[in-house]
Formats: C-alpha cells, structure tokens, sequence
C-alpha cells in the first residue's frame, strides 16, 4: 500500500540529557554559538522585561518525545509570572508539540509571549499559537497544521486533506458516471476507505489541537473564533505553504512584528545560529551525526553533531 502516516507515531529522541556547551562531543562552532547567544538573550531579556526561554531547532531536528523531555529539564521546577519563549523550529509531531504547548501555557501565571524567529513550521506553528501573543520578525513564517503522509510512488509528502478532496471526486464521478451498481461496487472495493476514514478522522484530530492551545489563552473561551482558525491552519492547498503576519492578521490572531532594537537583537541571533549550527551540520552526511541537546540560557538548542571517532570505530 503507498500511504504511510508519518506523523502518527513519534520518534524518540537518543539525547535525552541536557548537556552544557563545553561538554564532550560538542563542536567548538556550537560553544561560540552558545556563548554569544547568551550574550543577545540576556540583552534580550532587558528590552522584553520578562525571562526569555529559547527553543531553537535546528533544521535537521523534529518536535518529538526526546525534545519535550529536554525541555522539561531546562525549566521544571520554575514557575514565571511572565515568559517570552524565542522560538526556531521545522516542525514534527503534532501530539508533542500539543504536549510541548500545553505546558509552556502552564507554566506561566500571567503573560505568554512566543517570539519566532524565522520558521514555526508544520506542527511547531501549534506551539507559536500557545502565547497570549504572538511576534514574528518581519519574515518570519508559520505553516499550516494539516496532518500529512508519505506517498512512496511519487516520493514526497502529500497534505491528507488532498486525498480527501480525491476520494470524494472519485466518488462523485461515480455516482454520476451512470454505472451499473456491480461496477460501482467492485470499483468502491478497490478504494482504500478504511485508510480514508483515518485520514479524516486525522484532519479533525489537529484541528481540535489547535482549538485546545488558542482558546487556552490567545482566544480564551471563544471557541468558535479558535476553530475558525484552526480550519483555516488546516486547510492551505500545500503543507510547505508560508502564513505569514499578514496571512495571520487576517485571520484575527493576536501578532506584530518585531521592531527596533529587539528585532536587530532576534536576527543577530538567528544570523549566528544559520552561520554556526546550521553551517556545521551541513558539513554532515546525511546518516551521519548524534543528537544532540545543548543548554542554551534558561533554554535548549536542539541540533545534530558529528559523533566522535572513538564511537564510530567502536561502533
């Protein structure tokens, strides 16, 4: 069978731990990162006035259990009045990231602010939805939530809402094609409509997410507002689609973008991170490379790093 759900079943992430910058294994590019980010985000801090608790992801690494957990380690125990939370992310699990979002809302007792960076994408735009506000910088980008699956024919992701869209045209076609009813029912065997109702039920799955997080406190109470959202965020014709502040704005979520000194500091900051962690993971082949979670501020920096020769040789 092509269809394959892959966003269904959660990969585990091998670096559960926490581990500071200096530590074994981590590249010399990934500790200047650390110590000059440091240095914007406590900057950073002083232009919000409120803690800054960073979530930056590399391209290469998804929401998923082992990220959660990271997380969690950086912040349990704390308690904020207020939070703004700078986030960088491709996306991932949609269940983990509803985890993810629905513990940094509480968290916080009084004002959640989700700052993105450049990409909230895919199952990560749940997670910038989670504040009170959201800020972007001027191209920033979410993407829609809809759930997806990998059609190994064509070799690419396929939005699910498309082959909804397919199946209810073929069905269409049939019932108007004047077949005889033997035709039609051999034909209607031969569609996968077991896997179609999953899909459905898949569609409806992420859009009860979304209205979860936003009436939570973006839309507090107003569901009929947060599932109008949701519908929309689930609903774009492509899943690598870019919503953006404008898109957004449009459809009543509370976003700015950033300006001034806090905008300069924020795109410093990601300028350091493409140029240092992405610009070295690049290096990686595709197969090659460990997992890894690295303290950054009160927060994490998610990325990937080479593994040291000694494992590879033992390996």
């Amino acid at each position: 069978m092509p269809w394959v759900v892959w966003f269904l079943f959660p990969v585990y992430s091998l670096s559960l731990m926490l581990v500071e910058a200096s530590g074994e294994g981590v590249p010399y590019a990934f500790r200047r990162f650390v110590g000059e980010a440091s240095r914007l985000l406590a900057e950073f801090e002083g232009l919000v006035g409120m803690p800054v608790l960073p979530i930056i992801m590399s391209p290469y690494r998804f929401i998923d259990r082992g990220v959660v957990d990271a997380v969690y380690s950086a912040v349990r125990g704390l308690g904020f009045r207020d939070l703004a939370v700078v986030l960088n992310s491709v996306g991932g699990d949609v269940d983990e990231a509803y985890l993810l979002a629905r513990y940094l809302q509480g968290v916080v007792g009084g004002r959640l602010v989700i700052y993105v960076l450049r990409l909230a994408k895919s199952a990560a735009s749940l997670v910038a939805l989670s504040g009170d506000e959201l800020v972007m910088t001027p191209i920033a980008e979410l993407g829609p939530v809809d759930p997806v699956i990998y059609y190994a024919r064509a070799r690419r992701f396929v939005p699910i809402q498309s082959i909804i869209e397919s199946f209810n045209k073929v069905l269409e076609t049939l019932r108007g094609g004047g077949l005889p009813d033997r035709v039609i029912s051999e034909l209607l065997d031969r569609l996968p409509i077991v896997e179609i109702g999953d899909y459905a039920r898949a569609l409806e799955h992420n859009i009860d997410l979304l209205v979860r997080v936003l009436t939570a406190r973006m839309f507090r109470g107003d569901v009929d507002r947060a599932r109008e959202v949701a519908k929309r965020l689930t609903g774009f014709k492509q899943h690598s689609a870019a919503v953006t502040v404008n898109d957004l704005v449009e459809m009543g979520v509370r976003v700015r973008v950033v300006g001034g000194r806090e905008e300069e500091v924020l795109w410093r900051l990601y300028e350091l991170f493409v140029v240092d962690v992405v610009g070295t993971e690049e290096l990686l082949p595709p197969d090659v490379g460990q997992e890894v979670n690295v303290r950054l501020g009160r927060g994490v920096l998610i990325a990937r790093v080479p593994i040291p020769k000694e494992t590879e040789e033992s390996g």
